[in-house]
């Protein structure tokens, strides 16, 4: 049975969320802004191709440990894996784990929450790997967006639950 592949255009519409963290420090007059980005490196992509999703740090006063949570529909897409090529991360310290609804991005370790390491760099975090699935027959949109619980962030000074949290489209 021979098979034709039936190639669709997908839009990847990362009309993302930017996430911006403010943390504020009791007796401080001083606000601090880490913020997390995500890009696509295509805008359109067809049925069987290759993109990637860059979450990038842009404003980063340094922190421990962050959890966050991408998400999209996975019945349009595949995660393939990790690209670590010239990012902030690497495998031992920055990595991606599929959740129900998306994946669960964890920057920095476990032992970085109490040792001296902090995460102050900006930049290129980590470089997601995705396949569009057989799934998309038609134009299609496919939205990503990140999300972040406060408490899943370790600051410099080992806080967790201090940072006040807002969403921005972008």
């Amino acid at each position: 049975v021979k098979r034709t592949k039936l190639l669709s255009t997908l839009f990847i519409v990362v009309a993302l969320l930017t996430l911006c963290l403010s943390v504020s420090a009791t007796g401080l007059e001083e606000t601090y802004d880490l913020y997390f980005t995500v890009e696509a490196s295509a805008s359109t992509v067809s049925y069987g191709d290759n993109f990637q999703v860059i979450l990038n740090i842009g404003t980063n006063p340094g922190f421990k440990n962050a959890k966050l949570d991408l998400l999209y529909d996975a019945s349009l897409v595949t995660f393939t894996g990790v690209d670590y090529t010239d990012t902030l991360f690497d495998s031992k310290n920055g990595t991606a784990k599929e959740i129900d609804g998306g994946l669960r991005l964890n920057l920095g370790t476990s032992a970085d929450i109490f040792g001296s390491n902090v995460y102050s760099a900006s930049g290129k975090a980590l470089v997601l790997n995705f396949t569009v699935n057989e799934t998309v027959t038609t134009e299609t949109k496919v939205d990503f967006a990140l999300e972040i619980n406060p408490k899943n962030v370790v600051d410099a000074n080992q806080q967790t639950g201090a940072l006040k949290v807002s969403v921005n489209a972008i």
